[in-house]
């Protein structure tokens, strides 16, 4: 069965187009658009009649898109210990700086572009920010950094290199993205020909919305707040899977057992031990 996934890096502007697009499924498309709609659908080849099987954005998504956000737990447990320096994601809640807050703002709009387009129900079990919509927060620096062995993060970058295009090529020249694509049936497409620091996070974000399609994911997070989703468990590397089983525990500790981790489908709280 082929799905019909979209995944969307969010841009803010309208002006230049920063909005990475990256369609997979019956029809393919790859490229940038501006922060309207129109130019956002005519880029992912999208028409009124489509339904998608799942949407993946990059940004940050709150439950049913609320204007008001606690501190969410999902950023929190990305922020502490290894993950400080090396995929730590903006805070978007609670008292979050002008930057998050217009980050959540972008994001939440864009979810509402596209929400009549996703379908109502899935085959998957997964956490949802919108009932009856197909719709997750990705982030891709966490998604690639979490596949990566620790000596991938002493290399030093210069001014002009993100840190996520670095992480992106250092998963494409250890083979990890492929695998990944490979365990999705995501066709054979040729990542190191990717070139453009939007249309790469977008094809992340289509492979964040495929692995919940297929029930090979991991989400973080809390109902009130909503959830990050990231690889599949199986595919974490030790240093990541042991921060995050520590990072769990300080949660509880300092807040309550609100945190969920959900592993392809299943969903993990409290004292419940991730898998080995």
């Amino acid at each position: 069965m082929t799905h019909d996934i979209l995944g969307i890096d969010v841009g803010q502007s309208y002006t230049a187009p920063t909005t990475g697009i990256c369609r997979a499924g019956p029809v393919f498309a790859l490229g940038t658009a501006y922060a309207d709609y129109a130019s956002r659908s005519a880029a992912a080849k999208i028409s009124l009649a489509d339904r998608l099987d799942m949407l993946a954005l990059d940004g940050p998504l709150p439950r049913d898109l609320s204007a008001d956000c606690d501190v969410r737990a999902c950023e929190k447990v990305l922020l502490w210990g290894a993950f400080q320096k090396r995929c730590k994601p903006g805070e978007s809640g609670g008292r979050a700086g002008p930057r998050g807050q217009a980050l959540r703002r972008a994001a939440c709009d864009t979810a509402r572009q596209f929400q009549s387009l996703t379908k109502g129900d899935s085959p998957a079990r997964f956490p949802r920010v919108l009932e009856q919509r197909t719709i997750v927060e990705a982030f891709p620096n966490a998604y690639l950094a979490v596949l990566l062995d620790e000596s991938a993060f002493s290399v030093e970058r210069s001014d002009d290199h993100d840190k996520s295009d670095l992480y992106y090529e250092a998963a494409c020249s250890t083979g990890s993205l492929t695998t990944i694509a490979a365990d999705l049936s995501f066709g054979r497409r040729a990542f190191t020909s990717v070139r453009d620091h939007d249309e790469r996070a977008a094809l992340v974000c289509a492979l964040t919305a495929l692995g919940v399609v297929h029930n090979s994911y991991v989400a973080v997070g809390a109902p009130a707040t909503g959830w990050i989703f990231l690889p599949t468990w199986s595919r974490w590397k030790d240093w990541a899977r042991r921060q995050l089983i520590e990072n769990r525990r300080r949660w509880k500790k300092e807040h309550d057992d609100s945190l969920e981790v959900w592993i392809n489908g299943d969903r993990f709280t409290g004292d419940m031990s991730l898998p080995e």
